[in-house]
């Protein structure tokens, strides 16, 4: 069974949209933490006039440039965002624990159903069979009654009815599990 856990932790489609919402949750937070920094601007520029018959003229400036942001005061933002990767967090790991529950409920269901198979084909099936033929030849002798026969022909009938609604269940059970699994053949 553990290896069919770490299958349906590989192969679910729902827990790997819950892994993608925790990643979009954390981009998310640090494009608001970039937001909220300061754009600060710093240049340097050089200057030479060569036109004019004065002498040419040289300049040199240098400035720097800080805004003044005042939107920074509210962290709001920024702990909405830390909120929302926590949200996804524990989604994610809600998923998985929700996956590991349906894996082993469907394993248990499906290891009931392959009892019950097995006790029909061990002897139930069989003990029908003979003592339907055990109440034909009693009949075929003069030993009992057609009403015999025909209430152990109709045991034998629910016992075959039976058998084929609990091979239902099994496939059932089967499919059930590598549908929690997320995968489509499982080998045994």
């Amino acid at each position: 069974m553990p290896c069919l856990i770490e299958a349906g932790l590989n192969n679910r489609i729902d827990l790997l949209v819950a892994q993608k919402s925790t990643e979009l949750t954390t981009g998310e937070y640090k494009l608001t933490k970039a937001e909220r920094k300061p754009n600060i601007g710093v240049s340097v520029s050089y200057e030479r006039d060569w036109k004019g018959f004065l002498p040419p003229a040289r300049s040199t400036t240098a400035g720097v440039s800080i805004p003044l942001t005042f939107s920074n005061i509210n962290k709001g933002a920024v702990k909405a965002a830390k909120f929302r990767i926590a949200q996804s967090e524990i989604m994610e790991r809600d998923m998985e624990l929700q996956i590991q529950a349906e894996i082993a409920q469907a394993w248990f269901y499906y290891e009931a159903e392959k009892k019950k198979v097995a006790q029909y084909r061990a002897g139930v099936l069989e003990d029908s069979q003979k003592v339907l033929n055990g109440m034909v030849y009693k009949y075929k002798r003069g030993e009992t009654s057609i009403l015999d026969v025909l209430v152990a022909q109709r045991t034998y009938n629910e016992v075959q009815q039976e058998y084929l609604e609990t091979m239902k269940g099994y496939a059932a059970s089967l499919v059930a599990l590598e549908k929690a699994c997320g995968i489509w053949d499982i080998r045994f």
